[in-house]
């Protein structure tokens, strides 16, 4: 069974936002073990973060995520898919959770409540992009090979 174009760019799309939660995961834990926080955060954040690499970094990839999982949720909704729409959408706030935890971290200073929202938020993205794209797997990849 041949698959649509539309489900193979679904399912590219699920897959790198895949490849970049695990970046932006790995680049937030370099910048968890390798970067101090001034106790002054409130006053000077962006301009803390303008300063830090990593925490740029950090930052565009977790941004990258929301527009990859935008485009994913589109493209389930264009195919028609439930179980693609369900878990790219519940990607896509969770991602969303995440981001809104690390920009609360970044704006209020260090609070262990924002932290928890990006670990919460990231691992919850994570499960869900990784069932949409087990979910966009063509049927005929799932099913064991049949002999006629």
């Amino acid at each position: 069974m041949e698959s649509s174009s539309r489900g193979r760019w679904l399912r590219g799309a699920l897959w790198l936002n895949l490849a970049l939660l695990a970046v932006v995961f790995v680049l937030g834990m370099l910048v968890n073990l390798y970067i101090a926080f001034p106790s002054n955060l409130k006053i000077n954040a962006m301009q803390f973060a303008a300063h830090t690499p990593s925490l740029q970094s950090h930052m565009v990839v977790a941004t990258m995520i929301l527009v990859v999982g935008l485009v994913a949720l589109v493209l389930s909704l264009i195919e028609r898919r439930a179980w693609a729409i369900a878990t790219t959408l519940a990607g896509l706030a969770l991602a969303l959770v995440a981001y809104g935890g690390g920009m609360m971290f970044l704006t209020n200073g260090y609070q262990e409540s924002a932290s928890m929202m990006m670990a919460v938020g990231f691992i919850g993205a994570f499960i869900s992009y990784g069932l949409a794209a087990f979910v966009a797997a063509p049927r005929a990849a799932l099913a064991p090979a049949r002999r006629a």
